[in-house]
């Protein structure tokens, strides 16, 4: 936005003032722009590197942050404010000032005021001395300032109809909650404002108008800057008056903060560490805002500005997606710390590179700001007192330091390393091998255990009464099967049935067979008609009931060999409210797994919902595929304690903009379980067999851009960059192929700082050395 403008400002120049000035702008733009561009070589280099390196699947979704658009109508947009937070009094306080007398009005004064130019083109003005060429300036800013606040509204109409394609383009994502471009048009009502308020000094036009109409008043020139000034002050009352930054708002504490010196001290204490890796922060956040004691809640930014040490504090609400990986990695050694499994403790934080950790107490688990739900600082502070693995560095204030108590590497070779099946393997495994053993996602290796991760129970193909799970097993191995989320370890030593410490699962080992192990969950069907087949399960409700004027026009019905395999589909329809179909299921207290084909037409997404009758909500689940045409959906759920029984609805959303909605739904299938287990076969390699390669782990983000002496690229435990080296001795080295470029530019930025100042030195000097000659 900052080169627009420049550029804009030095087009502007040459349509007011000729050619011959916008040439000239241009010719000091073009030189200043280089110099511009290698003072911020520094930042600009590793932020053009970081935006190449953005795939789609990395940004968040639309769904979490089109909420932000609440508020972003062209009435808003207006007069600048489509803050979605604006209706909340802990964020705004004095916001319901602005819905009532004047303010309600003068709120509009300042937009009214700035487009109030356009009308200088009218009359006499126009011809007048400077109109035409204030009619210049006019019409493009104008315009501008009307297309900011037209995109302003994002995905809501009417800007929606340009938005939308504009975010469809490469890097479109940056226009993401569009209403802070809003500034812009800050700048232009100014400029606009100004241009008024001279063509009235100057023509009089106030008082032509006063006079022409109220003969009596002949200072109607004297008013028109007052009332201007005056609309200003009272709508920007919040600033000089300080409720912009309030000591008293509901539910939130004040937003004056002193920063506790406790904290500054331990970042100094923390980069004075000889100790290499990061700091990890312990307990994990539960949102991006949290609540402090010493009176914040907010952004933890300051967090890791106080450290030049790396930082390691994950949060999912973000543009760009955090690693599922990190967040489970982060969150799995807090409760590795709570249960007191040290063994798993110290293999996480290995794997984290981050040997240093961080305990805050001074968390406000008790905020009204909103419900908390961290691992109590207090027990992590109690288990890790106990820990033999771990030791107190230091405390300051309300800050503990831990720092485990076998040193790392940034680099190190692998002596213990198994493969797994997947890019995300799940890190609970580690705790069934010696500490420092990798998860290297890879094909099975000679010598080497390898790992099968099984999927989620909700994709386990269901064969008669039963899901089951088949991995492919190699013979020459021995298996054993552990259950991650009991943290049990089965060594299927012998041909049979095993179910000992299985949740309800079993597994049957069959060595001469070529899938050696079969593990299988029973599976009660807990739903009736689920293909449609007998028709609709109940007349079409409102499931979204609300006083108005016009009927619903909600719709349900099978459409016949509508889905894939010409199987019955429903097909639900609303304008407004919402149309849903329901059936209470045949629940016994178990697990639940879901499975079902959807169809988005158009409208609203497809919704559904497990409703806990007791718990009174719906079982969290992910949302269903949003996408044109046919789409599978599976899901496993475990209701919460105090469901007495489980209704499934499907919905059609009405109250979508400019169409209706239709969704359809088909094979619709619900099976009870007696527990979701989530399970990984180890096969471990015979004895006899020699290693045949080895691994090389650099703790730092697995990225391709690591390149190394040789050996093959990895990815370890779903985090880390990796290399299987030839077994043996061997040279190894890596390096970022992007470090010369980073290094290069802070290089230039250095220099031309330099330069700069050394430029301006020697100006000062010669005018001095002038100023005395003559």
């Amino acid at each position: 936005m900052i080169i627009g403008v420049a550029v804009g400002a030095a087009l502007l120049t040459g349509w007011l003032n000729g050619s011959a000035s916008g040439i000239r702008s241009l010719t000091s733009l073009l030189l200043s722009v280089p110099l511009t561009l290698a003072i911020s070589a520094y930042w600009i280099v590793p932020a053009v590197i970081h935006l190449l390196d953005l795939h789609d699947n990395q940004l968040a979704t639309l769904a979490c942050w089109t909420w932000t658009e609440g508020r972003a109508t062209l009435l808003n947009a207006f007069w600048l404010n489509t803050s979605w937070g604006w209706v909340h009094p802990e964020y705004f306080p004095y916001a319901d000032k602005f819905d009532s007398l004047p303010l309600s009005i003068l709120r509009f004064v300042i937009p009214a005021a700035a487009f109030g130019a356009l009308a200088l083109g009218k009359g006499t003005d126009s011809v007048a001395p400077g109109g035409e060429r204030r009619m210049r300036l006019v019409l493009p800013l104008a315009s501008v300032a009307l297309i900011v606040v037209l995109l302003s509204t994002g995905t809501n109409p009417p800007g929606n109809v340009i938005f939308d394609r504009l975010y469809g383009l490469p890097l479109g994502w940056l226009l993401r909650e569009p209403g802070r471009f809003l500034m812009l048009a800050a700048l232009i009502y100014g400029i606009l404002i100004a241009v008024v308020l001279e063509a009235n000094v100057k023509r009089r036009l106030v008082d032509d108008l006063i006079a022409r109409h109220m003969p009596s008043i002949s200072t109607g020139r004297l008013i028109a800057l007052p009332a201007i000034v005056a609309t200003v002050i009272l709508i920007g009352f919040p600033v000089y008056t300080g409720a912009v930054v309030p000591d008293s708002r509901p539910l939130l504490p004040p937003a004056h903060i002193r920063l506790p010196s406790y904290w500054p001290q331990m970042a100094s204490f923390v980069d004075g560490l000889p100790t290499k890796g990061a700091v990890l922060v312990m307990p994990p956040d539960d949102f991006y805002q949290m609540p402090y004691s010493w009176g914040y809640y907010g952004n933890e930014g300051f967090i890791p500005e106080l450290f030049r040490r790396r930082v390691l504090i994950p949060n999912e609400q973000a543009y760009i997606s955090t690693s599922q990986q990190l967040i489970g990695a982060v969150n799995l050694t807090a409760q590795a710390f709570l249960r007191h499994d040290w063994h798993q403790a110290e293999s996480l934080v290995r794997t984290l590179d981050a040997p240093l950790v961080l305990l805050r107490r001074d968390l406000d688990t008790q905020s009204h700001a909103r419900v908390i739900s961290v691992a109590s600082p207090a027990d992590i502070s109690s288990a890790l007192h106990v820990a033999p693995n771990f030791i107190l560095v230091r405390q300051i204030g309300q800050l503990e330091l831990y720092m485990l108590s076998s040193p790392l590497s940034e680099t190190e070779y692998a002596n213990e390393f198994v493969t797994v099946n997947t890019l995300t393997p799940d890190l609970r495994t580690l705790s069934f091998f010696p500490v420092g053993t990798a998860l290297v996602s890879a094909s099975p290796i000679q010598g080497i255990a390898s790992a099968i991760q099984a999927p989620p129970l909700e994709l386990w193909p269901q064969i008669g009464n039963e899901l089951v799970w088949q991995p492919e097993t190699r013979s020459g191995r021995t298996y054993r099967l552990a259950q991650l989320d009991a943290s049990k370890l089965t060594a299927l030593d012998h041909r049979g049935r095993y179910t000992e410490g299985l949740s309800g699962a079993q597994a049957v080992y069959e060595p001469s067979n070529q899938s050696a192990v079969t593990v299988s969950v029973p599976a009660r069907t807990a739903i009736v008609n689920g293909d449609f087949s007998q028709g609709l399960w109940d007349p079409v409700g409102n499931c979204n009931a609300a006083p108005a004027q016009l009927p619903p026009h909600l719709n349900a019905q099978v459409v016949p060999a509508g889905a894939p395999n010409r199987l019955p589909a429903l097909e639900l329809s609303a304008e407004r409210d919402s149309a849903c179909e329901s059936q209470l299921l045949s629940w016994r207290g178990g697990s639940m797994v879901i499975s079902l084909k959807v169809q988005h037409v158009r409208g609203a997404p497809p919704r559904l919902c497990m409703w806990e009758i007791g718990a009174n909500r719906c079982a969290a689940m992910p949302d269903l595929p949003s996408r044109l045409g046919w789409s599978s959906f599976q899901a496993a759920i475990s209701p919460d304690q105090g469901t007495t029984s489980v209704r499934l609805y499907l919905y059609a959303d009405g109250n979508y903009p400019n169409t209706d909605t239709i969704n359809r739904y088909a094979d619709v299938h619900v099976v009870e379980v007696p527990s979701v287990p989530e399970f990984m076969l180890i096969a471990d390699a015979p004895s006899s067999e020699a290693a045949s390669q080895q691994l090389a782990i650099l703790h730092e983000s697995a990225h391709p851009a690591w390149t190394a002496s040789g050996g093959t690229h990895v990815l370890v435990d779903g985090l880390l960059n990796g290399w299987l080296l030839p077994a043996g001795p061997t040279k190894f080295s890596a390096e970022y192929k992007y470090d010369v470029w980073v290094r290069g530019a802070q290089l230039v930025s250095a220099i031309a700082c330099i330069a700069l100042l050394a430029t301006m030195v020697l100006q000062r000097l010669a005018m001095a050395l002038r100023r005395r000659l003559e």
